[in-house]
């Protein structure tokens, strides 16, 4: 391999969540991220109040932020004065995700109606009521190498 280029370990062709040095997320990656967060920005000023955090849990986990989970946001991600989590948050948190369990964010944004290329599919189907009791996006597991 030459010197400076990592292997992907990207093998069923999807777009990839993290730019070839994993220091950030992929440009398709963070747009798809940044149209997340603001869907969910209910209220738009740019941060997420709790009331926001948990729409986004429901769509993803099928089931809200547990007291602990939100702490933990707040104590390991970019917030407001107001304690509310802020989209450099939230790209963060998915940055840190991406880089140690890209499964999890790949069926997050799949949750979240996102194709193999991440673009919104034309069918709006979150699927929120899925049967797996698998969790993700939960800054606990995120940290967890």
């Amino acid at each position: 391999m030459p010197k400076g280029k990592k292997k992907s370990n990207n093998s069923k062709g999807l777009v990839e969540l993290l730019t070839e040095d994993e220091d950030w997320l992929s440009p398709q990656c963070e747009t798809a991220l940044i149209e997340v967060f603001n869907q969910f920005d209910l209220d738009k000023d740019n941060a997420w109040s709790v009331k926001d955090m948990q729409a986004f849990a429901v769509s993803v986990n099928g089931k809200e932020f547990s007291t602990e989970e939100l702490l933990e946001f707040k104590d390991h991600f970019p917030h407001n004065d107001n304690g509310y989590l802020t989209q450099q948050g939230f790209l963060d948190f998915y940055h840190l995700q991406s880089s140690s369990h890209p499964k999890e964010t790949w069926k997050d944004l799949r949750k979240l109606g996102y194709d193999d290329y991440l673009t919104p599919k034309t069918s709006s189907s979150s699927t929120a009521s899925s049967s797996s009791t698998e969790t993700s996006a939960t800054p606990s597991e995120t940290e967890k190498k």
